[in-house]
């Protein structure tokens, strides 16, 4: 039997219609079932009470499946609902995804692990492979690893945010997959203001992101 040594963390961005259907995508293509230890769907103060009764009648149609926790943060912040999601988080790996993705491909959780241990200084691997997500332009350079994972870096982009300027480096919260020590090594992501702060604590550190060269991921 496999370890289970991954946790999904979903979460909300206010549109019940798009957590749902992010839900539903990553259940018909999740092929690393048995790997889950949790699934854990982080809700918003300001979801209402019919989306939480739809989640509840989905949970008990895959307690069988997966540890399914539904959970609603007293936080004011993403970044503060991020922290006490991963208080809760003691497996090897988490699975973030954000509602408003769907999934295009399979074997993406898998290859994800592959992939971000490649090399112990990758903190991230993308599966939205495009510049139209972020603002950084996805490297030209092609590498291969086994026989069915292409990744590549990013390039940094300045970016204006609030009247400051960052070098960022393209770390961000979508849809990836991450060791939970690095994610806990930051401490707490609620003493950042914005993600190109969070970027630049891991970029200090000397982490990198990459993403896949293959599509397995589009807005809904």
């Amino acid at each position: 039997m496999q370890d289970k040594n991954t946790t999904i963390l979903l979460t909300s961005n206010g549109n019940g219609f798009d957590l749902l259907e992010t839900l539903k995508g990553l259940m018909a293509s999740n092929t690393a079932r048995a790997i889950i230890s949790k699934l854990i769907i982080i809700l918003k103060e300001d979801d209402d009470k019919e989306l939480f009764k739809e989640l509840e009648r989905l949970k008990t149609g895959l307690k069988e499946v997966y540890d399914f926790k539904i959970i609603k943060p007293s936080a004011k912040t993403d970044f503060e609902r991020l922290d006490y999601a991963l208080s809760l988080v003691n497996t090897e790996y988490v699975f973030y995804c954000k509602a408003g993705w769907g999934f295009t491909g399979k074997h993406y959780i898998f290859r994800s692990i592959y992939a971000l241990e490649s090399q112990a200084s990758v903190v991230q691997v993308l599966l939205n492979n495009t510049s139209e997500f972020t603002p950084n332009e996805v490297m030209n350079t092609k590498h291969r690893l086994g026989e069915m994972v292409h990744v590549s870096g990013l390039h940094q982009a300045k970016v204006n945010y609030n009247d400051k300027e960052y070098l960022y480096n393209g770390f961000n919260f979508t849809t990836s997959l991450f060791r939970t020590n690095d994610l806990k090594s930051i401490g707490r992501f609620s003493r950042f203001s914005n993600i190109y702060e969070v970027d630049a604590w891991y970029k200090k550190n000397n982490k990198i992101v990459l993403t896949f060269c293959e599509k397995y991921t589009e807005p809904i």
